[in-house]
Protein backbone atom coordinates (compact mmCIF):
# COMPACT_ATOMS: atom_id res chain seq x y z
CA UNK A 1 0.00 0.00 0.00
CA UNK A 2 0.76 3.67 -0.22
CA UNK A 3 3.09 5.20 2.57
CA UNK A 4 0.59 6.65 4.83
CA UNK A 5 -2.49 3.67 4.40
CA UNK A 6 -2.85 0.96 6.90
CA UNK A 7 -4.85 -2.08 5.43
CA UNK A 8 -7.88 -4.09 7.06
CA UNK A 9 -10.68 -6.22 6.99
CA UNK A 10 -9.51 -8.05 3.55
CA UNK A 11 -12.44 -10.38 1.98
CA UNK A 12 -11.66 -12.78 -1.01
CA UNK A 13 -13.86 -12.33 -4.17
CA UNK A 14 -15.95 -15.16 -4.95
CA UNK A 15 -13.05 -16.39 -7.79
CA UNK A 16 -10.25 -16.27 -5.04
CA UNK A 17 -8.28 -13.62 -7.18
CA UNK A 18 -9.03 -10.04 -5.53
CA UNK A 19 -9.29 -8.81 -1.99
CA UNK A 20 -11.85 -5.77 -1.10
CA UNK A 21 -10.10 -4.24 2.40
CA UNK A 22 -10.50 -1.14 4.45
CA UNK A 23 -8.03 1.25 3.16
CA UNK A 24 -7.32 3.63 6.02
CA UNK A 25 -5.76 7.02 5.70
CA UNK A 26 -5.41 9.86 7.59
CA UNK A 27 -8.22 8.39 10.41
CA UNK A 28 -10.45 8.36 6.84
CA UNK A 29 -11.96 4.52 5.67
CA UNK A 30 -12.38 3.85 2.23
CA UNK A 31 -13.36 0.48 0.57
CA UNK A 32 -10.61 -0.29 -1.82
CA UNK A 33 -9.95 -3.62 -3.83
CA UNK A 34 -6.54 -5.01 -5.38
CA UNK A 35 -5.34 -8.16 -6.95
CA UNK A 36 -4.22 -11.28 -5.46
CA UNK A 37 -0.56 -10.59 -6.15
CA UNK A 38 -0.87 -6.48 -5.42
CA UNK A 39 -1.51 -4.89 -8.41
CA UNK A 40 -4.62 -2.74 -9.70
CA UNK A 41 -5.33 -1.40 -6.55
CA UNK A 42 -8.68 1.23 -7.02
CA UNK A 43 -10.80 2.71 -4.50
CA UNK A 44 -13.86 2.19 -4.91
CA UNK A 45 -15.64 4.23 -2.29
CA UNK A 46 -15.02 6.63 0.60
CA UNK A 47 -16.77 7.83 3.63
CA UNK A 48 -16.57 3.92 5.26
CA UNK A 49 -17.72 3.20 8.59
CA UNK A 50 -14.67 1.98 11.07
CA UNK A 51 -13.03 -0.85 9.66
CA UNK A 52 -15.19 -0.85 6.57
CA UNK A 53 -16.26 -4.17 6.72
CA UNK A 54 -17.11 -5.27 3.36
CA UNK A 55 -18.25 -8.81 1.74
CA UNK A 56 -18.78 -9.66 -2.06
CA UNK A 57 -21.96 -10.94 -3.45
CA UNK A 58 -21.31 -14.41 -4.90
CA UNK A 59 -22.76 -13.42 -8.39
CA UNK A 60 -23.84 -10.01 -8.94
CA UNK A 61 -20.37 -8.44 -9.17
CA UNK A 62 -21.17 -6.06 -6.24
CA UNK A 63 -19.21 -5.25 -2.65
CA UNK A 64 -21.85 -4.70 -0.29
CA UNK A 65 -19.93 -2.53 2.97
CA UNK A 66 -21.14 0.05 5.66
CA UNK A 67 -20.97 3.90 5.80
CA UNK A 68 -22.85 6.19 8.60
CA UNK A 69 -25.99 6.24 5.66
CA UNK A 70 -26.19 1.83 6.53
CA UNK A 71 -25.44 -0.83 3.99
CA UNK A 72 -24.50 0.27 0.74
CA UNK A 73 -23.14 -1.62 -2.66
CA UNK A 74 -20.67 -0.50 -4.80
CA UNK A 75 -19.74 -2.97 -8.32
CA UNK A 76 -16.58 -4.18 -7.77
CA UNK A 77 -15.11 -2.91 -11.30
CA UNK A 78 -15.75 0.71 -9.97
CA UNK A 79 -19.19 2.93 -9.95
CA UNK A 80 -21.22 4.99 -8.02
CA UNK A 81 -22.51 2.84 -4.48
CA UNK A 82 -26.08 2.71 -3.59
CA UNK A 83 -27.39 2.60 -0.69
CA UNK A 84 -29.03 -0.89 -0.11
CA UNK A 85 -30.62 -0.11 3.14
CA UNK A 86 -30.66 2.29 6.07
CA UNK A 87 -31.70 0.96 9.20
CA UNK A 88 -32.04 2.19 12.89
CA UNK A 89 -28.94 1.97 14.71
CA UNK A 90 -25.09 2.43 13.61
CA UNK A 91 -24.05 -0.63 11.04
CA UNK A 92 -21.22 -2.74 10.97
CA UNK A 93 -19.97 -6.40 10.07
CA UNK A 94 -22.00 -6.62 6.91
CA UNK A 95 -21.49 -10.18 5.18
CA UNK A 96 -23.39 -11.82 1.94
CA UNK A 97 -25.00 -15.17 2.18
CA UNK A 98 -23.42 -18.12 0.28
CA UNK A 99 -26.70 -18.05 -1.73
CA UNK A 100 -26.69 -14.17 -2.09
CA UNK A 101 -30.28 -13.85 -0.92
CA UNK A 102 -29.25 -12.19 2.08
CA UNK A 103 -27.35 -9.72 4.23
CA UNK A 104 -26.03 -10.33 7.78
CA UNK A 105 -25.46 -6.77 9.41
CA UNK A 106 -25.19 -5.82 13.02
CA UNK A 107 -27.39 -2.51 14.19
CA UNK A 108 -27.29 -3.04 17.64
CA UNK A 109 -28.37 -6.45 17.39
CA UNK A 110 -27.47 -8.52 14.39
CA UNK A 111 -30.19 -8.66 11.69
CA UNK A 112 -31.10 -10.90 8.79
CA UNK A 113 -31.66 -8.70 5.45
CA UNK A 114 -33.90 -10.50 2.74
CA UNK A 115 -31.90 -8.75 -0.46
CA UNK A 116 -35.42 -9.63 -2.84
CA UNK A 117 -37.87 -7.63 -0.59
CA UNK A 118 -35.79 -5.66 1.86
CA UNK A 119 -37.54 -7.64 4.83
CA UNK A 120 -35.49 -8.34 7.88
CA UNK A 121 -35.23 -10.24 10.74
CA UNK A 122 -33.60 -8.63 14.11
CA UNK A 123 -31.83 -11.43 15.98
CA UNK A 124 -31.52 -10.00 19.60
CA UNK A 125 -28.50 -11.25 21.69
CA UNK A 126 -26.36 -9.62 24.90
CA UNK A 127 -23.61 -10.47 22.99
CA UNK A 128 -21.23 -7.26 22.05
CA UNK A 129 -21.30 -8.86 18.21
CA UNK A 130 -18.76 -8.16 15.78
CA UNK A 131 -17.25 -9.75 12.51
CA UNK A 132 -20.35 -11.62 11.57
CA UNK A 133 -19.98 -14.87 8.99
CA UNK A 134 -22.33 -16.89 7.20
CA UNK A 135 -21.41 -20.43 7.61
CA UNK A 136 -21.12 -22.09 4.12
CA UNK A 137 -24.30 -23.80 4.47
CA UNK A 138 -26.00 -20.20 5.18
CA UNK A 139 -27.49 -21.80 8.60
CA UNK A 140 -25.26 -20.70 11.17
CA UNK A 141 -23.39 -17.07 12.40
CA UNK A 142 -19.83 -17.07 13.46
CA UNK A 143 -18.78 -14.23 15.43
CA UNK A 144 -16.92 -12.30 17.85
CA UNK A 145 -18.16 -11.23 20.91
CA UNK A 146 -16.38 -7.88 21.78
CA UNK A 147 -17.53 -7.48 25.45
CA UNK A 148 -15.48 -11.16 26.06
CA UNK A 149 -13.42 -11.49 23.05
CA UNK A 150 -15.09 -14.83 22.75
CA UNK A 151 -15.51 -16.88 19.24
CA UNK A 152 -19.25 -17.91 18.69
CA UNK A 153 -21.42 -19.95 16.61
CA UNK A 154 -25.01 -19.49 16.39
CA UNK A 155 -27.95 -21.44 14.73
CA UNK A 156 -29.83 -18.51 12.47
CA UNK A 157 -33.41 -21.03 13.29
CA UNK A 158 -32.86 -21.29 16.94
CA UNK A 159 -30.72 -19.00 17.85
CA UNK A 160 -28.93 -21.45 20.18
CA UNK A 161 -25.05 -20.37 20.60
CA UNK A 162 -21.96 -22.50 21.11
CA UNK A 163 -18.63 -20.59 22.01
CA UNK A 164 -16.03 -22.17 19.88
CA UNK A 165 -12.78 -20.64 21.37
CA UNK A 166 -12.53 -17.70 24.68
CA UNK A 167 -9.08 -15.37 23.96
CA UNK A 168 -7.86 -12.36 25.76
CA UNK A 169 -7.57 -10.84 22.39
CA UNK A 170 -9.45 -7.77 21.24
CA UNK A 171 -8.20 -8.43 17.77
CA UNK A 172 -9.73 -12.00 17.48
CA UNK A 173 -11.69 -12.97 14.70
CA UNK A 174 -12.92 -16.05 12.37
CA UNK A 175 -13.51 -17.38 9.23
CA UNK A 176 -15.09 -20.81 8.04
CA UNK A 177 -13.51 -22.67 5.58
CA UNK A 178 -15.49 -24.37 2.65
CA UNK A 179 -16.12 -27.80 4.33
CA UNK A 180 -17.93 -26.05 7.43
CA UNK A 181 -16.10 -28.25 10.03
CA UNK A 182 -13.11 -25.66 10.03
CA UNK A 183 -12.16 -22.02 11.41
CA UNK A 184 -9.38 -20.17 10.68
CA UNK A 185 -8.88 -17.93 13.81
CA UNK A 186 -7.28 -15.04 15.40
CA UNK A 187 -6.12 -16.69 18.54
CA UNK A 188 -4.21 -15.47 21.39
CA UNK A 189 -1.23 -16.67 20.28
CA UNK A 190 -1.41 -15.51 16.24
CA UNK A 191 -3.33 -17.13 13.44
CA UNK A 192 -4.79 -21.16 14.04
CA UNK A 193 -6.97 -23.19 12.04
CA UNK A 194 -9.47 -24.88 14.60
CA UNK A 195 -11.39 -28.12 13.68
CA UNK A 196 -14.23 -28.49 14.97
CA UNK A 197 -15.61 -31.29 16.99
CA UNK A 198 -18.99 -32.46 18.02
CA UNK A 199 -19.63 -32.33 22.35
CA UNK A 200 -15.74 -31.67 22.47
CA UNK A 201 -13.04 -28.92 22.25
CA UNK A 202 -12.02 -28.46 18.77
CA UNK A 203 -8.70 -29.68 17.13
CA UNK A 204 -6.14 -26.36 17.11
CA UNK A 205 -3.22 -26.30 14.69
CA UNK A 206 -1.23 -23.05 14.49
CA UNK A 207 -0.22 -21.93 11.39
CA UNK A 208 1.44 -18.50 12.34
CA UNK A 209 2.10 -16.95 15.22
CA UNK A 210 2.04 -13.23 15.76
CA UNK A 211 0.51 -11.21 18.34
CA UNK A 212 -0.63 -8.16 16.31
CA UNK A 213 -2.27 -10.49 13.87
CA UNK A 214 -5.91 -9.31 12.71
CA UNK A 215 -9.07 -9.67 10.08
CA UNK A 216 -8.84 -13.42 9.03
CA UNK A 217 -10.38 -14.54 5.38
CA UNK A 218 -10.51 -17.63 4.13
CA UNK A 219 -9.88 -18.18 0.19
CA UNK A 220 -13.50 -19.74 -1.47
CA UNK A 221 -11.37 -22.84 -2.24
CA UNK A 222 -9.86 -23.21 1.03
CA UNK A 223 -6.43 -22.92 -0.13
CA UNK A 224 -5.81 -19.34 1.17
CA UNK A 225 -6.00 -17.29 4.25
CA UNK A 226 -5.54 -13.29 4.05
CA UNK A 227 -4.87 -11.20 7.63
CA UNK A 228 -3.43 -8.19 8.04
CA UNK A 229 -1.41 -7.46 11.13
CA UNK A 230 -2.66 -3.81 13.36
CA UNK A 231 -1.01 -0.96 11.92
CA UNK A 232 0.67 -2.59 8.82
CA UNK A 233 0.12 -1.48 5.40
CA UNK A 234 0.04 -4.68 3.60
CA UNK A 235 -2.09 -7.65 3.12
CA UNK A 236 -0.59 -10.91 3.64
CA UNK A 237 -2.31 -14.02 1.92
CA UNK A 238 -1.13 -17.74 3.46
CA UNK A 239 -0.85 -20.42 1.50
CA UNK A 240 1.01 -24.19 1.97
CA UNK A 241 -0.96 -24.50 5.46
Amino acid sequence: MPAGVTAGSPRFSPDGQRLSFDYSQSNEDSLAVVDRDGKNLQVLATGCTTFCESAWHPTSGEIYFATDDGVNAVAATGGTPRLVHEPFGFVSSVDVSPDGKYLLFDAFDPVLFALADSSEQELPTDDNVYALRFSPDGKKMLYHDYSTHSLRVRELATGATTTVLDTDNYLTGADWFPDGKRLAVISDEGLEILTLQDGAEPVRQMVKSGRALKDVDVSPDGTAIAYCVNGMRSIFVLTGF
